[in-house]
Order: structure tokens, then sequence, then C-alpha cells
């Protein structure tokens, strides 16, 4: 598979609040604890627990309860295949990727988590269970950090779901498992251990982001869904590998399910937004637009009709702080925008040429069809 695989991102809508990407394939694995080794679940959809004595049945127990809350995703998109010569007038056809997810519910409803890549630029997207029932899904939200959420349509009350667990106790050593479907091979368990925590310098565009590293294998058409501890606890969200033969190497990365939590609100409604894309300031940036500060951030663009367009932001504004905090990267911004729900109140302190101005943005929702 490729070292960062997935989709363009253009069908992706770049938001301030929302940095960094990534690519890949990633395993998913749910655990539903429980009361006994030949217990069933008591209350149907939900995460009960599990008491094993030895980290086997630990692994034996897991897999087979996460199966049912794992899902496979097929995601289509019309385009136009290249003419004669490579022009661009051929005949319209379908792309197709595939990848996982997993159930997870949020404020008593039931959702599936998974890649941005997977799903991305798609028109229609279908998720398939172990058992092999097919639901329509609908993108409902997805973002540059490589996370999405699908709802899908018609799924049964009973549906199992996956709890999300805190990636931030989980030591280098535990054991995780990954199941998904690796080229489309439904329900494939793997299993391996954290091997390591921190920033990982993943170069160009991916620069360096804080990951989960695991020895777990994980492949191509795995990509999106979770890593999961012998505690039953999803710790994050797979999503690449790093090879030089594009194979898998037993290094894997995932996104820590603490992130996914702080994005879940975002993206199931669709903001706050504010509809501006920044990057940081520095001395050329400012001597080449002419701006009269050093710091902040520069606003890049501002989208049409978003709330920041309404509360007069403009291109070349450099916003010195949100909420009387001052931000310097788009990290910064997002995090103080992510406080806040919509409908909120987001006050910037922004430089316009020689003057400094204090403007409130009331936090909307991305429009319609922008995913």
């Amino acid at each position: 598979m490729p070292t960062r695989q997935g989709p363009g991102w253009g069908a992706v809508i770049v938001v301030s609040l929302i940095v960094g990407l990534l690519a890949g394939a990633g395993g998913s694995f749910l655990v539903s604890r429980l009361a006994a080794p030949q217990a069933t679940p008591e209350v149907a959809g939900r995460s009960v627990s599990v008491t094993v004595e030895t980290e086997k049945d630990a692994i034996v127990q897991t897999a087979a309860q996460a199966s049912p809350a794992v899902v496979t995703i097929h995601a289509t998109s019309r385009v136009q295949t290249p003419g004669p010569l490579g022009l661009p007038f051929g005949s319209p056809g379908t792309r197709r990727s595939l990848g996982s997810g997993f159930f997870f519910e949020h404020n008593g409803k039931k959702y599936v988590l998974t890649n941005t890549h997977v799903i991305a630029g798609a028109d229609q997207v279908a998720i398939r269970t172990v058992e092999g029932q097919e639901y329509p899904a609908k993108i409902l939200g997805a973002s540059r950090q490589d996370l999405a959420v699908l709802d899908p349509q018609g799924v049964p009350a009973d549906q199992p779901v996956l709890p999300l667990g805190d990636s931030d106790q989980v030591p280098v050593g535990a054991w995780v498992l990954a199941i998904g479907s690796p080229f489309g091979i439904d329900n494939t368990v793997t299993v391996g251990v954290v091997s390591r925590k921190g920033y990982t310098p993943l170069g160009g565009q991916l620069g360096d982001r804080y990951l989960i590293q695991t020895d777990a294998a994980i492949n191509e058409g795995n990509s999106g869904g979770p890593l999961i501890d012998l505690g039953g606890n999803v710790i994050g969200v797979n999503e690449m590998i790093l090879s030089p033969t594009q194979t898998n190497l037993g290094i894997g990365f995932a996104i820590p399910v603490n992130e996914a939590k702080e994005l879940l609100y975002f993206l199931i409604n669709r903001g706050p937004w504010l509809g501006i894309g920044t990057q940081p300031n520095s001395p050329g940036l400012a001597r080449y637009f002419g701006l009269s500060t050093e710091k902040g951030l520069v606003v890049v663009h501002v989208a049409p009709d978003s709330p920041a367009a309404k509360a007069s932001v403009q291109q070349l504004d450099v916003i010195l702080q949100v909420d009387a905090k001052a931000v310097e990267t788009p990290e910064d911004l997002g995090k103080l925008i992510l406080a806040h729900k919509i409908g909120d109140t987001i006050t910037l302190l922004i430089q316009r040429g020689s003057d400094r101005q204090t403007l409130e943005v009331q936090a909307g929702t991305i429009p319609e069809g922008a995913f």
C-alpha cells in the first residue's frame, strides 16, 4: 500500500480550525465487554464488561465481541476518464474506494467513525456489517485531520457500538488489536503492541503529528478503523503506515482517540465554523504583503457569506487574539474555536493596516454539500 494513501483533498472543505492531514491505511476493532467469558451483552447496542483470566483469553473474547460493530465502507464517486491524448473530455466513469470504520454512540445516536481519505470526494457511501447487512450512509462531517463521521440510514436500535477510551492513559507496550477489511477481506484480526506515543516526523505537508505507533498489522482497506486495548476501549483511529516497500513492516500509526473526541461535536454538527483560512505570520510574509506586524495569523481566505465575512473579516487581516488569547498557529485558532458551540460569539482582535480592531463573529455551520 502507498506510504501516504488516499484520494485528493479537494473535496474536503478547508476550515481554519481543522489542521493537519494524513492518509494511509488503518485497522478497526471494537470490544463489547462481557460479564463472564460465556456471557452475552445485557443491553443490546451498549458496551458491557469482560472478565478474562489471561491475555490470550482477552484477545479471543475481545475479537469475538468486536465484529458486530466493525464495518466495511464502500465509497463511489463520478469521475471523467481522460480522452485521447489525455484531453479532459473522456467518458464518465466511477471511482471506488474501500475502507473500515466502526459504530460509536454520541448523545444517544449511533454514528460511524472513519478516515476522511476513505470517503473524500464520494458521491455515495455505503457500509456493510460483518453479518452482511448494508446501509447507505450520509457524510456528516470530514476534517483535514483525516477524521470523518457518517450517519448510516436504517440501522437497527440494537446495533452494537464501540466505547471510546482515553488515549492519554495507554502506556507504551500495551497490547492492542485491530479488526478491519484489508484488501476487502472482512473481519480480519491482527494483534500487536503500542510501540510509541509522541510527535512523529512525517515530512512534507504531513509535518509532525502526535500519533500512536503500533506493530499490529494494518494494510490497505483497514483505513478508518479503531485501535483497541485489552480493556475494550478504542484508543486510536488507524490511518497510515510507513514503509519503503508499500507493504506492512510493523510501523503503523493511529490518531489518538482523544483527538477524535474533541472533534465529534464539530464533525456531527458541521460547526462551529468561521469560514476562514489562515497561516502563521512571519517576517517574510509581513514584508511581502506590507503587513504592519509579524505576529499572529494571516487570513488568506474568507468564504463568501460565511460568519467571518458577515463580521467583516477580510483577506490579509492579521488575527492576534481569539477571546483575549494570543494565537500563533492554526492549531491555536482551532482549539479556541472548538471550545465553542454553534451560535456562540467569538471575539477576534485583528490588525488591519495600522489599526487594531475587535470583531465579533457568530459561529455558524458549514454549508451543505461542502463535503
